[in-house]
């Protein structure tokens, strides 16, 4: 079960992740919509696997489900 924190009352380290979540979120992402949901969305280069993970760390930390990876056609793409 997940405790929610108001934003002023969370540790640095948080606000630090967030921040990060928020600058990949305005550079490469977008929200999603699909039929009942919505989903954040942000485009990486495969070939940097430590961007790829750090931005799934992330996005763990804040999402309510584990992040989906998913490859676009034959491109780098994640």
């Amino acid at each position: 079960m997940r405790m929610t924190v108001a934003p002023e009352e969370w540790e640095p380290d948080r606000c630090a992740a967030y921040s990060y979540l928020l600058g990949l979120y305005l550079g490469d992402g977008y929200v999603g919509t699909h039929p009942r949901t919505f989903s954040l969305i942000i485009a990486c280069d495969g070939r940097h696997k430590h961007l790829v993970a750090e931005c799934r760390c992330v996005i763990d930390l804040f999402a309510s489900r584990p992040c989906a990876l998913q490859r676009v056609g034959d491109t780098n793409g994640v």
